[in-house]
């Protein structure tokens, strides 16, 4: 990061370098919402955007629901050519009219690269219940797969390089393994699982068994005598449980 700007505060300096961006700004016609549009016009995102009711204009939190994943064979032509937005993604913000293979790709990144103007959004982030995807990350893999969401909430951290005094915007190695590493065995607490009761383990089960019953029927009928089935078993152990 250049001299001038070492002096300044985090927050004050992001909006002096990016003014609404928070990557580098190298094409003026793809902000965050031209990425986040070609997300949304592919079908792979859908996003919502929740505001402060004083402030309309201010995004106080959003959710983004992965509904799936395209590879490059799914593009169905080469990935160098064009598609166009419909006329309703251009006409609330101005930005580039197409997008290849390759902006696909990078909207996986800047589409989520938003802020308000306190630095305090968040985002809620899960999958379509039910999807199957292919990952070369087998931890985001595993979520997909049995449908946890998490929250991203991000700001940009100022430091100085330890070793050449170099001041620095984004700091990757604070977030590394022996950051949270270390962070975790400073917060012993939040490692701590707590072991569910053994009404809760019968229930957890029960649920299971019940979805792998329920998956077997092939009709509205047999759909119908497995939940009349079920509900009579539930009603039977919960008396079964009252009377011990």
């Amino acid at each position: 990061m250049e001299e001038e700007f070492s002096e300044k505060p985090p927050l004050v300096l992001a909006k002096e370098l990016f003014n609404g961006w928070h990557f580098k700004p190298l094409k003026s016609q793809k902000p965050q919402q031209y990425y986040e549009n070609i997300l949304v016009q592919t079908g792979l995102v859908l996003f919502k955007h929740y505001t402060d009711p004083k402030y309309p204009n201010f995004i106080t939190h959003s959710t983004a629901q992965i509904l799936k994943i395209l590879q490059p064979r799914d593009w169905s032509e080469n990935p160098n050519s064009i598609k166009k937005f419909p006329a309703k993604f251009t006409t609330k913000i101005d930005h580039r009219q197409y997008f290849t293979y390759w902006d696909y790709q990078m909207a996986w990144y800047n589409a989520f690269l938003m802020n308000n103007q306190h630095m305090r959004h968040s985002c809620l982030i899960y999958f379509k219940y039910g999807t199957q995807f292919k990952f070369p990350n087998w931890t985001i893999y595993f979520f997909s797969k049995l449908c946890i969401s998490w929250i991203v909430s991000w700001n940009y951290s100022y430091e100085q390089d330890q070793y050449t005094g170099i001041p620095l915007l984004f700091n990757d190695e604070k977030y590394d393994l022996k950051y949270l590493d270390n962070f975790f065995n400073k917060n012993p607490r939040l490692c701590k699982s707590v072991a569910p009761d053994q009404t809760t383990t019968k229930f957890f089960q029960a649920k299971s068994t019940a979805s792998a019953m329920l998956a077997q029927a092939k009709t509205k009928k047999e759909y119908k005598k497995l939940m009349a089935e079920m509900l009579s078993s539930l009603d039977f152990e919960f008396e079964d449980e009252k009377s011990s």
